[in-house]
């Protein structure tokens, strides 16, 4: 019987290789995302933004390998996962560089925007007071105050 503490990253790409399938193929069939698989491989349970997603993933991929890996299921368990401190922090997310001359032209491109918005803004509020102004003037002003209708003088 083996060893049930044994590395399960070894016997992960044992499994997969005695089914001679390569890496992205075995994540394909077994329906599991590349990356999660490689991490699985390499005992990289810190790329899990969770230790559920890391225990599900290890699930899924070692039931497709045909490979016992209830001793590292219970290890994933949230409670024991997280005290053990292994995935306090996840990898990073890439970020895409920028080159200094394209984050140039987009700040100027963002302020030129503005510039353009406003001058429309500008224009249409000019467009209402004049509109408004010309109606008046064709249909007569509304007398602004009723006339308070004064005593007559007395005769």
């Amino acid at each position: 019987m083996s060893d049930p503490f044994e590395q399960i990253g070894p016997k992960l790409t044992q499994a997969r290789e005695a089914k001679g399938l390569e890496l992205a193929e075995a994540a394909r069939q077994a329906q599991v995302p590349r990356p999660a698989a490689e991490a699985l491989e390499a005992e990289n349970f810190s790329y899990f933004d969770s230790p559920v997603y890391a225990k599900s993933f290890l699930l899924q991929y070692s039931e497709f390998l045909g490979v016992d890996a209830h001793t590292w299921l219970e290890a994933l368990e949230p409670g024991s996962f997280m005290a053990s401190g292994a995935l306090l922090k996840g990898p990073e997310p890439p970020t895409r560089r920028q080159r200094p001359e394209e984050s140039d032209s987009q700040s100027k491109g963002g302020a030129m925007a503005v510039i353009i918005l406003l001058a429309v803004t500008a224009a249409i509020i000019y467009g209402v007071i004049k509109g408004f102004e010309y109606f008046e003037a064709q249909h007569g002003q509304e007398p602004a105050k009723e006339q308070i209708e004064k005593p007559e003088p007395a005769q």
